[in-house]
């Protein structure tokens, strides 16, 4: 398969008993937004994600000239550099919970997550926080094209990495629901992840494993400011290969990470009996570098055990994910063997 596409595949029935995404969020009683015509730190703040339950599939295209706002001290987005509010007209293109590009200009341009609905004197106008509209370079408010296309299509990863964009990449077999392993924020955004998931479904290939990933280049650095969208908030309304397997359900999931703390930590909604097997796994691979591998309960850092997490969510009854968040260095010395050494253990399960 090429590198600058992704396997587009038919989802296989679901078994009775399975639980797919959209049922599992109502089950936990998550309420559907109307239609009109959207470091890898969970959320706190948001429970239960309902952003997931849409009736409909990815979003369409379109690009829209916006006024781009101050956020009102009373406003949930205020704090939030990665969310902005639209009015609920532009539900038609996008809703609550998706991802958007906003373009300020040639080089001035982040992605987002629809974190409100707020009606406005204006269809057009939109609302971000100081620190979302620092992204984009100003703290002022400004014009700018708010877009949903949020993957590059068609661009294989060095051209990708040449144009400093965001891609996507699918490995999948249409029916599988042993194994995913994800990396939502590879290429620059937290690097080396991306190579870590290929790394661990290639030895499960096997089994019958796939992998979900992202890819985002940003030339003289900041992918992680323009391109990162925290775990908890990633729609598959807004990512067409995601979509192609939101309502699977995986026996297990596993997503790499980065963080910028000297340690590594296991957390995820899947049993203990599995994180723990986990950190065991990475502590043989890291015994005498001095990086720490904990699991997340015992620092009080990245649980990961947020329904709204894509790596819980693509689980069956979101009971099978496993997140690690990474130091650079173990990342950037230890990172394929870690993902070695996990796929033997997984391997034993699938």
């Amino acid at each position: 398969m090429e590198d600058s596409e992704y396997q587009r595949v038919e989802a296989p029935p679901r078994s009775e008993d399975a639980l797919d995404r959209r049922g599992f969020i109502r089950m936990l009683g998550a309420a559907s937004v109307p239609l009109m015509a959207q470091a890898c730190a969970s959320d706190p703040d948001r429970e239960v994600p309902l952003e997931l339950e849409r009736f409909r599939g990815t979003n369409p295209p379109a690009s829209v000239e916006v006024q781009v706002r101050r956020a009102r001290k009373n406003q949930p987005i205020l704090a939030k550099a990665e969310h902005l509010s639209i009015d609920p007209a532009l539900t038609a293109y996008l809703g609550l919970g998706d991802q958007c590009r906003v373009l300020r200009g040639e080089d001035s341009y982040a992605l987002y997550t629809v974190g409100q609905l707020r009606s406005e004197n204006s269809e057009t106008r939109v609302r971000m926080g100081m620190q979302a509209r620092s992204r984009l370079g100003t703290t002022d408010t400004f014009d700018a094209i708010l877009s949903t296309t949020v993957v590059a299509e068609g661009l294989s990863d060095q051209e990708a990495k040449d144009l400093s964009e965001f891609v996507e990449r699918l490995v999948d077999d249409g029916q599988s629901q042993s194994f995913i392993a994800l990396a939502p924020h590879g290429g620059f955004i937290e690097r080396h992840t991306d190579d870590q998931a290929e790394l661990m479904q290639s030895l499960l290939a096997d089994q019958g494993a796939s992998s979900w990933l992202c890819k985002g280049y940003r030339e003289g650095g900041g992918a992680y400011e323009r391109w990162h969208i925290t775990s908890t908030d990633i729609s598959p309304n807004s990512f067409p290969g995601l979509d192609l397997i939101a309502d699977r359900g995986f026996a297990y999931a596993l997503s790499f990470h980065g963080t910028s703390l000297p340690l590594v930590v296991v957390g995820g909604g899947g049993p203990q009996w599995l994180r723990e097997g986990v950190r065991e796994v990475i502590a043989g691979v890291l015994a005498g570098s001095g990086i720490e591998v904990c699991l997340s309960a015992e620092v009080d850092l990245y649980p990961g055990d947020n329904p709204g997490n894509i790596v819980n969510w693509l689980t069956a009854g979101g009971a099978g994910g496993v997140q690690l968040e990474q130091s650079l260095p173990a990342r950037e010395l230890y990172g394929l063997a870690i993902a070695e050494a996990l796929a033997e253990y997984y391997a034993q399960l699938l």
